[in-house]
């Protein structure tokens, strides 16, 4: 199995998420069962990756999954992304509040009874208290256009499923949201950029970038791909063909690309957009 993890205007099928939402907390929520959320968020970095454990704020003699949300991505590695089944990357943490430490070593999406995928987990929940939150990825094995919500199991290090939840799938469309008219006109720009490390069931270092696009112009941009270049590393061209409605952005863009190196170096993540031959917007961000 390969791996595991809007609004109103313009729309077309290119599979981004919606404009950035609040991000979640961590332990937030029920410590039975967390809710599901609607749509896509933004960036899933924000305050979320590389926090600390930390201890619950009351006990409870139950498991949890705290904050899961997920979002479609598109395949790098992949000739033609838009036309590839879409990755689909879970975020969340678990919420142990037991007396002993839990350690999850798999998630297996399932919907209508069929399991559509499974991804490998390196969590940990010290006892009374709450993880970090993990980052991963899924391809399913079914199209999932129509499906609206994944039943989740995850599996403890003893091979025992130990804890359940669901989740709200997004749109798969692409919105594109008008600009306010007091916004100032402008060129394209490649904005919010953020680079986290993700975990496949394919193995190997992948890495994740996540960025929105902005036409402040009065024309439309066409763009014909983009290129995504690790510190030091030469540009991987990603064919995702768009068009850029005069005076819109868009919800974020979640491509999913692999390394094959031993591990991503850290520094900064460069995505340049291009169009008719030339660079139409660049942008960077460092890994998280």
């Amino acid at each position: 199995m390969a791996a595991l993890f809007v609004t109103a205007g313009c729309s077309q099928n290119a599979g981004f998420g919606a404009p950035p939402v609040p991000a979640y907390p961590a332990g937030a929520q029920s410590p039975s069962v967390a809710s599901g959320q609607t749509g896509s968020p933004g960036p899933l970095a924000s305050g979320l990756l590389g926090a600390s454990p930390g201890p619950l704020s009351s006990g409870s003699a139950t498991l949890g999954v705290a904050g899961a949300s997920a979002r479609y991505a598109y395949d790098g590695s992949d000739p033609d992304p838009a036309k590839a089944t879409r990755f689909v990357e879970l975020a969340f943490a678990l919420r142990n509040g037991t007396n002993t430490p839990v350690v999850l070593t798999k998630v297996t999406a399932v919907l209508d009874k069929d399991v559509v995928g499974e991804a490998p987990l390196k969590i940990t929940a010290g006892a009374n208290a709450t993880s970090d939150v993990a980052l991963v990825a899924f391809k399913p094995k079914k199209d999932l256009a129509a499906a609206k919500q994944l039943s989740l199991a995850f599996t403890d290090d003893k091979g025992k499923i130990v804890v359940q939840t669901s989740v709200d799938l997004p749109p798969i469309d692409t919105p594109f949201v008008p600009l306010d008219d007091k916004d100032p006109k402008g060129s394209t720009s490649i904005d919010g950029v953020e680079v986290s490390r993700i975990v496949v069931a394919e193995g190997g270092p992948h890495y994740e970038v996540t960025f929105a696009l902005t036409n402040a112009g009065t024309a439309k941009v066409n763009i014909d791909g983009f290129a995504m270049t690790v510190p030091k590393g030469t540009p991987q061209k990603i064919h995702i063909v768009l068009a850029l409605p005069p005076r819109t952005t868009t919800g974020f863009i979640s491509v999913v690309m692999s390394y094959k190196g031993k591990a991503l170096p850290n520094g900064d993540y460069t995505v340049s957009a291009q169009g008719n031959g030339a660079m139409v917007a660049k942008s960077s961000g460092a890994l998280l």
